[in-house]
């Protein structure tokens, strides 16, 4: 849906949203007779919060998911960490100076 907006036409009161169109050609939605603005408030306020909760919603999960394919990452580093340690004594190779000081890092 996108937006809600509400709209005046003279005396009518109504909104548009994404799926009305927008700009002087958008149809604007009137509920009742074109009247009741009270209406068009609480629904206009309805939608936003279903707007906004969505959009909420749909932060936290790529949040959660970008989240997961860290730990996986990171995982895979250690993994890989690891077996180039296991490598490097294997041929009695010393570190470079840089992986000698990450290693002392906690």
């Amino acid at each position: 849906m996108g937006t809600v907006d509400k709209s005046n036409c003279l005396c009518c009161v109504g909104m548009t949203t994404g799926l009305t169109g927008s700009g002087e050609g958008a149809q604007p939605i009137s509920p009742g007779c074109g009247c009741s603005e009270a209406l068009v408030n609480e629904i206009l306020e309805e939608l936003k919060k279903r707007i906004k909760a969505r959009g909420d919603t749909g932060q936290i999960q790529r949040t959660e998911k970008t989240q997961q394919l860290l730990q996986v990452t990171v995982g895979q580093v250690t993994e890989l960490n690891a077996k180039v340690d296991l490598i490097l004594r294997q041929m009695n190779i010393q570190p470079p100076p840089a992986m000698q000081t990450m290693e002392q890092k906690p």
